[in-house]
């Protein structure tokens, strides 16, 4: 899993490079947004999920965002016209668009990085039955080990001025603090 979620963020990299040079062009918009990563743990098939949130302002983006994805996850994008029905074989990446209630949006998006109750049914809590897998939760801490799980990209913040400080020396003193009761 470790290697799966180091192959994730080198590809979203590679796809923010690749789209900061062609906005730069002039040909693509801005990518802009904030990128929450996930793990989940299906304990009948005990196969672990990783996969990106982001939360983005625009279709336009999000379209983008998920045909180049596609282009680094399957290489059967370059022959196929349908890239929709290629992201089957791609990770996860849930893709947020249009935030109608913002505050409930950015908490979806980064509310935890993995889940620590599991439905052992798969049901989606149906079940009304909660387990914790403490083996599986461990390996998924190891493998979000030294990495940021929630980051913005494209967002830049304004400069702000730095202030100059003045410094003094001080050589009048009270004589009261200087000597021990």
């Amino acid at each position: 899993m470790r290697l799966c979620i180091k192959g994730m963020f080198k590809a979203f990299d590679m796809i923010l490079r690749k789209c900061q040079r062609k906005y730069k062009r002039g040909t693509d918009p801005k990518l802009i947004g904030i990128r929450c990563l996930e793990c989940n743990f299906d304990p009948k098939a005990k196969t672990y999920n990783p996969h990106f949130h982001l939360l983005i302002p625009s279709k336009e983006i999000s379209d983008l965002i998920k045909k180049e994805w596609c282009a680094l996850w399957n290489r059967r994008y370059v022959k196929s016209r349908n890239w929709k029905k290629d992201v089957l074989a791609a990770p996860k990446l849930q893709v947020n668009v249009k935030v109608d209630n913002t505050l409930k949006d950015y908490i979806e998006v980064i509310k935890y990085g993995a889940k620590v109750f599991t439905d052992p049914e798969v049901t989606k809590g149906k079940s009304g039955k909660w387990v914790v897998y403490a083996k599986a939760l461990h390996e998924i801490y190891k493998a979000f080990e030294h990495r940021r799980l929630i980051s913005s990209f494209g967002i830049d913040m304004p400069k702000v001025e730095k202030t100059k400080t003045e410094s003094k020396e001080v050589t009048d003193t009270q004589k009261e603090y200087m000597t021990k009761p």
